[in-house]
């Protein structure tokens, strides 16, 4: 069954040779892609005979398990560490219908009751040597789940593809650590020269869902697939007990890259634009070659390289060193960086590691942990282990250095550690000046100096801490200062906070509350009098003082007008004769009114056609 997948790589390396192996940017192409096997997809010439995610036409992405050969997704089971046996992917170490080979090429079908353990056919799981029985409820093959991708930690607990299982745990591998996407596009890649995750995870692409882990220069190859995902009972004889994923996910960063300390969650990374290639996690239009790095591949380049210490291109491009290898100065060396040692394939640390202390194999009983190359007594509750290996020890959780977890340390004016979390008694209304003393009695609760404060009336802490109220009869209204006697004051805190003044234009002057518009002594501000102007009759109108007595426009009230042919009897003036006149705050049109003719207070004796006749024209009231 391997042949035609053989055969299959073997044409799509034929065809591809010479055409565009990847992606070539627009600007750097002609307007048709003359190559053979290219095409045109969104601007870009791509190679649709290999491509994964063009393949045999534009967009066309092959599923997980699959490649690109000749146009065609053909099943490999590359990735999940599978064989295809007769049309699907399986383990050949677990699997009871093709136990150490496919039926045909040295494999064996195992009889009723015996179990595949490490692609040989057994009565009952070797416990001894670190194998269980999978899955528990009724066991069909043994697993051991401290190395097993498809039964990591537990039975059915698969690995995401690209992932290995170490000790129990999904990890990315050293020379793709990072975990990017979720589901069935999640996949470990180098984010250093990943060109679709450069410098971290890029946000997945809204159009095709797909976060480019193909990309070269990848060690896992890119989004590849699992061994155990083809169809029917694909991994396992049980009919697909491991189609689960991986409880842990293999941590959000995928492990640790260089065998020191976790490197903590991925940094966000970007997709590089066409013509850009990804140099220790930064896009860049050319490899920097002064500083040792190179392109590659070098037909067509994709990502930037540093031959020197590249684990995948150790000496050259695509030269990748093996399990238990590190690339030394351009060359592959034998053996894992210490302190950890090879166990199993696998670079372990004895100094730490539980199913290998101190030596490979050695494992911790449930409930101990290796400190120091030893199995020791699991810390006491309300401890954790902090550090690693000769550096690791107990500590009590809960303390000011060590609050919620190792040097997690509080810090502030009054640091202190309440319910494993910090806080600064100083200023935290929920803690204030102990844990658990809460600021809940006031209307705008504070903590200052570890004492609970009312932000809404304290006048030494208005609004917040420290901010005092100062001059005379100054206090604290609702969070500001105010002055309450001042003049002018605030209208809405006269006198007391919260008394508000009323009126057209409300004012307040010493604590007292006016209008502004009507008041006599205060009128369009506090002090401003009407009286001692020398008016007949003082008013204020609209905050303006007025006579009421003789302003024709305020005659005896603030807005009263006089109007024409006032005080004669009905008689209106002709228009050029009116005069409208206000005497001792009464309307009178001096024009026609015989009581005041021609002037407020001089009487007429008679009148002409409606109009006053005054002066040498009248004599004993008498009109002649």
């Amino acid at each position: 069954m391997r042949g035609w997948y053989v055969a299959a790589i073997a044409v799509a390396t034929a065809i591809g040779t010479g055409c565009c192996q990847k992606a070539t940017p627009l600007a750097q192409a002609p307007v048709l892609c003359n190559d053979a096997g290219n095409m045109l997809c969104h601007g870009i010439c791509v190679d649709i005979v290999s491509s994964n995610e063009n393949c045999g036409g534009c967009g066309v992405v092959c599923p997980p398990d699959t490649a690109c050969a000749n146009g065609s997704c053909l099943l490999t089971c590359v990735g999940g560490g599978g064989t295809v046996c007769d049309g699907k992917c399986v383990d050949t170490q677990t699997d009871n219908g093709n136990c150490g080979g496919c039926i045909g090429d040295g494999g064996v079908a195992c009889g009723p009751g015996d179990k595949c353990q490490g692609g040989k056919c057994v009565e009952t799981c070797d416990t001894d040597g670190g194998y269980s029985a999978c899955p528990a409820a009724a066991p069909t093959y043994c697993a051991d789940l401290s190395n097993d991708p498809h039964n990591c930690g537990s039975c059915g607990n698969a690995c995401v593809p690209g992932q290995i299982c170490q000790v129990g745990s999904c990890q990315c591998p050293p020379n793709a650590p990072i975990l990017c996407g979720s589901g069935a596009t999640a996949v470990c890649v180098n984010v250093l020269q990943n060109n679709q995750n450069c410098g971290g995870c890029a946000p997945a692409s809204p159009s095709s869902g797909v976060d480019g882990g193909r990309d070269a220069g990848v060690a896992d190859g890119g989004d590849a697939g699992r061994a155990d995902a083809g169809p029917g009972d694909a991994g396992h004889p049980d009919g697909g007990a491991d189609a689960g994923s991986a409880t842990d996910g293999g941590k959000a960063d995928g492990g640790k890259a260089d065998g020191g300390p976790d490197a903590g969650p991925p940094k966000v990374g970007v997709a590089c634009a066409p013509g850009q290639t990804c140099q220790n996690g930064q896009c860049v239009e050319t490899c920097d070659t002064d500083a040792g790095f190179i392109p590659c591949p070098p037909s067509n380049p994709t990502y930037c390289a540093n031959p020197t210490n590249d684990q995948n291109n150790c000496g050259g491009c695509g030269i990748a060193c093996g399990a238990g290898q590190t690339c030394v100065s351009g060359a592959c060396v034998t053996g894992c960086q210490l302190p950890s040692i090879l166990c199993k394939g696998a670079c372990v640390n004895p100094f730490e590691d539980n199913k290998n202390c101190g030596s490979c194999g050695d494992a911790c009983a449930s409930g101990q942990t290796c400190v120091n190359g030893a199995c020791t007594g699991a810390c006491s509750n309300g401890q954790a282990v902090c550090g690693s290996g000769s550096s690791a020890v107990c500590v009590t959780l809960g303390t000011i250095d060590d609050c919620g977890a190792c040097n997690d340390s509080c810090t502030g004016n009054q640091p202190a550690c309440c319910s494993h979390s910090c806080h600064d008694l100083s200023n935290d209304p929920n803690d204030c000046g102990n844990c658990g003393t809460t600021c809940h009695n006031q209307i705008s609760p504070g903590c200052c100096n570890g004492a609970c404060k009312d932000f809404s009336n304290d006048p030494s802490n208005c609004g917040g801490c420290g901010d005092t109220c100062t001059g005379p009869g100054a206090t604290c209204c609702n969070g500001a200062c105010e002055a309450l006697d001042a003049t002018p004051g605030d209208p809405l805190n006269c006198g007391a906070c919260g008394k508000k003044c009323g009126g057209t234009t409300p004012g307040c002057c010493a604590g007292a509350c006016h209008d502004f518009s009507s008041d006599v002594h205060n009128c369009g501000g506090c002090g401003v009098d009407c009286f001692g102007r020398g008016f007949q009759t003082p008013g204020c109108c609209d905050g303006v003082c007025k006579d009421l007595g003789n302003d024709q426009a305020n005659c005896g009230g603030c807005g009263t007008v006089c109007q024409p042919g006032a005080g004669c009897g009905g008689f209106i003036p002709p228009i050029g004769q009116q005069d409208p006149t206000c005497c001792s705050g009464s309307c009178h049109d001096i024009s026609c009114d015989v009581n005041n003719c021609n002037g407020c207070g001089d009487v007429c004796c008679c009148s002409v056609f409606g109009l006053c006749v005054c002066g040498s024209g009248c004599t004993d009231y008498t009109c002649y």
